[in-house]
């Protein structure tokens, strides 16, 4: 077979299998839905062990987006949230964790991702937030075992600001 004759026949096999799953996907569209979910679930894990956590993040998100009412929407919620928050980006992480309490409040998952909030607005430094969630996650999961230690956050966060003599060139 000559080169032309070769590149003709993989062009036309691969026309042929790109018409075969648009017919599959026409004819089952749930397992066509299925296998793309799964294909992003992949590409996503494939991103968080590669350590990119912010496109991890964002995919994770995308898949969630194009999902939002399936059985795993609080899990992916969750998984962009831990990425984002990996990379940094803790304010996004906050985001879709609130997102995940406000849209699926029945989820098993509410009191991580509650817990997830306050340690986050902790790292953050960011006394009204960590104060509100840390004690919000306290008040709503008491025999949690994240509660003694969001308790404490809790704590740190409400002592008064001391007063400070220095000089603001000082600092």
């Amino acid at each position: 077979m000559k080169t032309s004759q070769k590149t003709l026949g993989v062009a036309l096999l691969a026309a042929m299998m790109a018409v075969s799953m648009v017919t599959t996907a026409q004819a089952n569209p749930k397992a066509a839905n299925k296998a793309n979910k799964e294909g992003d679930s992949v590409r996503c894990e494939k991103l968080e062990s590669k350590e990119d956590w912010a496109s991890a993040g964002a995919c994770f998100e995308r898949s969630y987006l194009k999902d939002k009412k399936g059985r795993n929407a609080d899990k992916l919620l969750i998984r962009a949230a831990v990425n984002f928050e990996r990379a940094s980006l803790l304010s996004r992480g906050i985001e879709l964790r609130k997102e995940l309490i406000q849209r699926l409040p029945d989820s098993n998952m509410v009191a991580d991702a509650l817990f997830g909030i306050c340690s986050s607005y902790d790292a953050m430094e960011h006394r009204n937030g960590a104060v509100t969630y840390c004690t919000r996650f306290v008040n709503f999961f008491p025999e949690h075992v994240d509660a003694p230690e969001a308790a404490e956050l809790a704590r740190k966060w409400e002592q008064p600001v001391e007063a400070d003599d220095k000089d603001l060139r000082e600092l």
